[in-house]
């Protein structure tokens, strides 16, 4: 499972990374090494060079394109595998192999890594946006409704990446100790809104003065 491999690559990378935010630097060590030795593998195993894509017969593609590309395991442009193997067919009507609301938040934030933010923003509109045109106030476990969960938690990923995107808040040191603001403007008017950080509120409201222009508040 080129699915379950990805996972293990993930978590042994977080770890590493969190030994080394908390000063123990070389308990990280050992699992920095594993890292390397299962991305050959993994590569190895599930690039397939002639689609130039990841191949896993057990999972939806693009669930696994993704993760592999947040994991960026190839030196090849990301923009062109995401929009290929992850875009288009999120944005297909009748894609028989669009993950779960749960599971597409890695589609999602594979193409906002890639500088497709607006794609990732039309994929919430389109996706997400349904269920609340079908009158629902709260997030499915299931694009149809129909079965599972009325009240999924593990499909609010957008709760926390339309801040992101629209108000461009994104923390880019670790503890929040720097942050970015680059909000994605798209065809709104304005926007305000407010994200939880380990050192307080970080707040932002813009609105169009211009063609060009944004007025904007951050606190």
């Amino acid at each position: 499972s080129a699915w379950l491999n990805l996972l293990y690559l993930q978590a042994l990378r977080q770890s590493a990374s969190i030994y080394k935010a908390l000063g123990m630097g070389a308990k990280s060590d050992p699992l920095l090494h594993k890292t390397t030795a299962l991305a050959q593998s993994i590569e190895k195993t599930f690039w397939d060079p002639k689609s130039k894509s990841w191949k896993d017969t057990a999972n939806d593609p693009i669930s696994v394109n993704a993760l592999a590309l947040l994991l960026t395991l190839r030196p090849d442009p990301d923009a062109v595998l995401a929009k290929e193997a992850v875009q288009k067919p999120m944005t297909a009507r009748r894609s028989k192999t669009a993950p779960s609301p749960a599971q597409a938040v890695y589609a999602l934030e594979a193409l906002i890594e890639a500088d497709l933010r607006a794609e990732a923003l039309e994929i919430i509109r389109a996706r997400w946006g349904a269920m609340i045109d079908r009158g629902a106030t709260t997030l499915w476990q299931h694009w149809d409704g129909l079965s599972g969960s009325r009240a999924s938690g593990a499909s609010a990923s957008p709760v926390y990446l339309l801040p992101q995107l629209v108000l461009g808040i994104k923390p880019i040191l670790t503890g929040w100790k720097k942050v970015r603001i680059a909000p994605l403007v798209g065809s709104l008017e304005f926007a305000r809104g407010a994200v939880p950080s380990p050192l307080g509120m970080v707040r932002v409201e813009w609105e169009k003065v211009g063609e060009d222009q944004l007025a904007v508040r951050v606190e």
